[in-house]
């Protein structure tokens, strides 16, 4: 007996450990290969200052600007602060010349400011360890020019951090996988594989690290990830003050992160809410797990609208009448808690909670005047009324990444198995549900044995993921709000709590897979086959820098010249286009 039971110690341990080595090792070496992609973008290293600036276009130069201002401005004044910086983008006279506005008020400038005194920090603490690398460059025709690269070098900095945060999005993806699948290393790899087959439709950083979704995406997943591991611990465990505490800052810090880093992260916000509050009127999670999310929403987003100086589109939008509205049906239901649940009070509490927040967005916007969310409103009837047309639909319409998801879009999605495996587990989940509702068992939401997850955690995945992908259709830009999730969920097949359901139903789901496989085994081969092209990108990158200096060497000798250690400028093209 003993000696089993130290055996199954030791294969829950060996599993524990291979899959947390599995995810800070392919975290920790994410933003290298990030580097790497925009590097083979931009030839990043071999440019200018200059040059290196004009490769961020269009709101990436826009929002680089306020970086590079506040750099300018710490280091023009010796006893500059963050004080100094917030003080002069408050009263910003430049970027609406003549007028004076407010830049943190009006744009998500924030993860500028704040870096700009990180790295003026950094340099200061670390002046002496750091050493930056430069090379001088010829050009033909061109003056040489020198150039250095390194994390003392400001724009190096700004791009190595954007690409740093992604490994915080990928650590919080991952750990979400290995919560809800009750420690399924299978699930993931089956996570990483997905992701990294799918890495073009999941980010855009290594193209264009400046966007605003390159700053807020990883605390959007360190949100969810907080909220799901809420949902999974049983109502004992979630007692105790220090679990709730805990909880708590980490999700009040990553929502304020979230919210000044996005502008549209009220949106994600506000389908987050919503679903715990749908769950929760059914009774499908616990009642202080739903308290504990709304309140840290709610001090969340009093903070970000204290720091945007009362910005009056957070102030009259949809999320704050419904943090408002569903934080005030959740204290009631704790003053007159109810043991037994039924239909009908699901319903009756959706309906208030639902009263409530339109009469709370309506007396906002009557009575500050605000409409400052109108052209959102807007923007999506014009999705279904193409007779509808105004200046900000035009606006927005324009470009391509504010259009309809494109059936190309989708069909590359699906051609990897992302799509159709997130439906399957949608589907499992909506079985569950059902057969727990028709039996009345409301408790199996939330029970959690040794072998079983929560209902809970599995079904909040399902709903954020639906209305995500949702989102993504309407506005093709978001497709990076679903597609990580749609990997969480297409992971998830493999984990113990749909091993039952499979077993039940192995001949139905085999005919599905059989049929599936025959689609899409031309993509799936295309897809592996990219993939193994990506991970010899590096080999061949170093093969032609060999065959380079080897041509060099040999001229050398020939001519009985030195051989500059840069690279001749007819190797420029050769370089770019092999990356």
């Amino acid at each position: 007996f003993f000696f089993f039971f130290f055996l199954k110690l030791m294969v829950v341990s060996a599993a524990g450990l291979l899959a947390t080595a599995l995810i800070v090792v392919i975290s920790f070496l994410f933003p290298f290969m990030l580097g790497h992609l925009h590097e083979g973008t931009y030839y990043f290293s071999a440019l200018s200052t200059t040059e290196r600036i004009l490769t961020f276009k269009s709101e990436q130069a826009f929002y680089y600007y306020f970086y590079e201002r506040s750099n300018r401005l710490l280091s023009a004044e010796a006893d500059a602060s963050m004080l100094s910086v917030v003080e002069e983008l408050t009263r910003d006279d430049v970027i609406e010349h003549p007028h004076t506005v407010n830049s943190l008020k009006k744009f998500n400038v924030y993860p500028e400011v704040f870096l700009s005194i990180l790295y003026h920090s950094f340099v200061h603490t670390f002046a002496n360890s750091l050493n930056p690398t430069c090379h001088t460059y010829r050009r033909q025709g061109l003056p040489p020019f020198k150039t250095c690269v390194g994390w003392g070098v400001e724009e190096y900095f700004y791009v190595n951090f954007v690409f740093a945060l992604q490994a915080v999005a990928l650590m919080a993806l991952s750990s979400i996988v290995w919560n809800v699948s009750r420690g399924s290393v299978l699930s993931v790899c089956l996570f990483f594989l997905f992701y990294f087959a799918n890495l073009t439709n999941m980010t855009r950083v290594m193209s264009a690290p400046p966007l605003r979704e390159c700053f807020g995406f990883p605390f959007w997943c360190v949100v969810v990830a907080t909220c799901v591991s809420l949902l999974m611990r049983s109502r004992k465990r979630i007692r105790k003050a220090i679990t709730l505490v805990g909880y708590g800052v980490v999700l009040l810090v990553s929502a304020t992160a979230f919210v000044l880093s996005w502008q549209f992260a009220p949106f994600p916000l506000l389908l987050l809410a919503a679903s715990v509050l749908l769950m929760d009127s059914c009774g499908i999670c616990t009642p202080i797990a739903a308290q504990l999310i709304f309140l840290s929403l709610g001090l969340s987003w009093i903070v970000c609208v204290l720091l945007m100086f009362g910005n009056e589109f957070m102030v009259s939008s949809l999320y704050t009448a419904l943090l408002i509205g569903g934080g005030t049906v959740l204290f009631f239901k704790r003053l007159f808690p109810s043991h037994s649940q039924s239909p009908l009070k699901a319903f009756l509490f959706l309906f208030i909670s639902l009263s409530i927040v339109v009469g709370i967005k309506w007396s906002l916007s009557y009575t500050f005047g605000f409409n400052n969310d109108s052209h959102i409103f807007q923007l999506l009837l014009s999705k279904f009324d193409r007779g509808f047309e105004s200046f900000h639909t035009r606006l927005y319409t324009c470009s391509t990444a504010f259009s309809f998801l494109s059936l190309k879009e989708f069909i590359v999605v699906s051609s990897s198995g992302l799509v159709p495996l997130a439906a399957l587990t949608a589907i499992l989940v909506a079985a569950q549900c059902v057969d727990v509702v028709l039996k009345r068992r409301w408790r199996s939401f939330t029970r959690k044995s040794n072998k079983h997850t929560p209902l809970s955690a599995f079904l909040l995945l399902v709903i954020l993921t639906a209305l995500s992908f949702v989102l993504c259709v309407l506005v093709m830009r978001l497709k990076m709000l679903a597609n990580p999730l749609l990997c969480v969920c297409a992971s998830l097949l493999v984990s113990q709590s749909f091993r039952s359901q499979f077993v039940q139903h192995r001949h139905v789901i085999l005919r599905v897979f059989v049929v599936f496989a025959v689609v899409s085994s031309t993509c799936g081969v295309c897809m592996c086959a990219n993939v193994f092209a990506c991970v010899c990108v590096y080999f061949r990158w170093v093969s032609s820098l060999l065959n380079v200096y080897q041509t060099c060497w040999f001229s050398s000798l020939r001519s009985g010249t030195v051989c500059h250690d840069n690279f001749p400028s007819a190797s420029f093209p050769q370089k770019r286009r092999v990356q």
